[in-house]
């Protein structure tokens, strides 16, 4: 209407259709999901809130062995990536990653609450600058950063949030390059699902499981289920038919225990598709 709030048409494209015709349409970088050898273990980390006990998790994966072995899947990785982000679990933990990573050659820095805010502004600066190929955080660079040459991010901080998720891939889906490459140390991927159909977590002990995602044996990226090829490499998956020959007897509707027994009949298959 002519005194209407909006001077515009508003279109809803927060859901999965919505979103992929944002990156169809170069809105967006897609993200690139490389399944990693190096998985950190939070399966005795207690839950609180419907999150990570923060204190065990830390203790849990920040680990010398681990954080050498994910970081050096990283430089392997990321050797053709120019703009690094670093999800740490913890304040010590960020400290660990970026010492680890100039052990490696690559200049890092760290980014908390406990370095003082110059520090933490000049660090930022130097990697929007590339001064810094990489930058690791706790809790600074989760919402709200924008700097879109990030080009590769690794995930070493697990949540069961899913907003957080969410809001930490974002960070590399900012259209200044071809896509984002995305290693997930934390297998947040399996536990609450792909950017742009995302779920919240079963309870421990609930059931479910984690989500299906099939993996690529030519380059190791993670793809959804029913992809026919790779989004990585483009090789295409082969589907197994399977069809059975015994006729099926689960009930699709229960009887009543005084009801007779149903009918079962057999057919004749005559052709399948």
């Amino acid at each position: 209407t002519n005194n209407g709030i909006f001077t515009d048409i508003v279109y809803d494209k927060t859901d999965l259709e919505g979103f992929n015709e944002l990156l169809a349409a170069g809105f967006m970088a897609p993200l690139i999901p490389l399944r990693t050898r190096t998985e950190l273990d939070v399966s005795d980390v207690s839950i609180q809130k419907g999150e990570f006990v923060s204190t065990q998790l830390q203790g849990a994966v920040d680990k010398a062995e681990i954080t050498f072995k994910a970081l050096q899947e990283l430089c392997h990785a990321g050797q053709n990536r120019k703009s690094w982000l670093l999800f740490a679990s913890g304040i010590e933990h960020a400290e660990h990653i970026a010492e680890q990573l100039g052990a490696f050659g690559v200049d890092c820095a760290p980014v908390h609450s406990k370095r003082p805010s110059d520090y933490n502004d000049a660090a930022i600066r130097a990697f929007k600058s590339g001064e810094l190929r990489a930058i690791v955080n706790y809790g600074k660079l989760t919402t709200g950063f924008n700097h879109p040459e990030i080009d590769a991010i690794a995930m070493l901080r697990p949540t069961l949030s899913v907003p957080l998720w969410v809001q930490m891939l974002g960070r590399g889906t900012r259209p200044a390059k071809p896509n984002c490459l995305v290693l997930d140390f934390a297998r947040n991927t399996p536990r609450l699902g792909p950017i742009n159909d995302p779920r919240i977590p079963n309870k421990k002990g609930a059931g479910g499981g984690e989500l299906p995602v099939k993996i690529c044996e030519a380059c190791g990226c993670y793809n959804h289920p029913r992809i026919r090829n790779c989004i990585r490499c483009g090789e295409e998956f082969s589907f197994q038919i399977k069809l059975v020959s015994k006729p099926g007897t689960e009930e699709l509707i229960r009887a009543a225990s005084t009801e007779a027994v149903p009918i079962i009949e057999m057919f004749n298959v005559i052709g399948a598709t």
